[in-house]
């Protein structure tokens, strides 16, 4: 059974509350790393995503509230036009290289 994305308003929302989350804790890092999200991934993902990752990517969100994304070079474009990320950075061959 697939899971259906949130609008880009919850998924602002879900991220505001991450920095947030860092910032009462004193955390200076959130990271969210997923691969294959179109075929099962954690629950979570749903509500910090605009689309599906074919790739291994990583979300990630500092305690002032930048976003950031790497995936792969064929996953960025919904991720840009939704406008939800400070940065999408874009591997070709290997996700340790941007990481």
């Amino acid at each position: 059974m697939g899971h259906e994305l949130s609008t880009p308003d919850i998924i602002a929302q879900k991220l505001d509350q991450a920095a947030d989350a860092l910032r009462e804790s004193g955390a200076d890092l959130w990271l969210t790393f997923v691969q294959e999200t179109s075929a099962g991934a954690e629950r979570i993902y749903y509500y910090i995503s605009p689309g599906h990752l074919t790739w291994e990517s990583l979300i990630a969100v500092t305690p002032s509230g930048e976003r950031f994304l790497i995936c792969g070079r064929f996953d960025q474009q919904v991720f840009e036009a939704s406008r939800l990320f400070t940065e999408v950075i874009t591997f070709v061959q290997d996700f340790r290289e941007p990481f």
